[in-house]
């Protein structure tokens, strides 16, 4: 019994510390509309987390998704696929990397039209049921998929 205690102390104690580390991370989010806020805080905390790369899959793209995604670290390059790019997103693509050289942003029509929203953050794969300019305007939900991101990044 005593040995049993223990080894419930030590797993709930090791919880604990990935809860406050922040290594401890909710496979599922669901946010209610009207949460743009949260919604979109979650997804800022999404990209500021990466360190080699974030790629966005999203079919409406706006000077909003380029604010969310700039809370990269300098370094992170972003790569967003999308279903067209006219003049004014190349414009703004071409500014936001004069402005921002440590930041790299390429943008770029998908070979392969896609339904979903994808975010890829290093090697993590997050399923997104709304645009990133609309998160929070409808119910909709973020989850980690536990694949590799390629299944995805190979259709693009």
């Amino acid at each position: 019994l005593e040995n049993h205690l223990r080894d419930t102390d030590k797993k709930i104690d090791d919880v604990l510390d990935r809860l406050e580390d922040g290594s401890f991370r909710i496979k599922a989010h669901i946010f209610s509309a009207g949460q743009m806020y949260e919604a979109k805080s979650f997804i800022t905390q999404l990209v500021s987390e990466a360190n080699i790369r974030v790629v966005l899959v999203d079919g409406y793209v706006s000077a909003e998704t380029l604010d969310l995604m700039d809370a990269r670290k300098p370094g992170v390059s972003l790569s967003i696929y999308t279903s067209a790019v006219g003049r004014s997103l190349i414009a703004l693509m071409n500014q936001y990397n004069e402005q921002f050289p440590d930041k790299t942003l390429s943008i770029s029509v998908w070979a392969h039209n896609q339904h979903d929203r994808w975010i890829v953050v290093d090697d993590k794969l997050w399923h997104c049921g709304a645009s990133i300019k609309d998160a929070g305007n409808k119910t909709f939900a973020i989850d980690l998929i536990d694949l590799n991101p390629d299944v995805i990044l190979n259709q693009l």
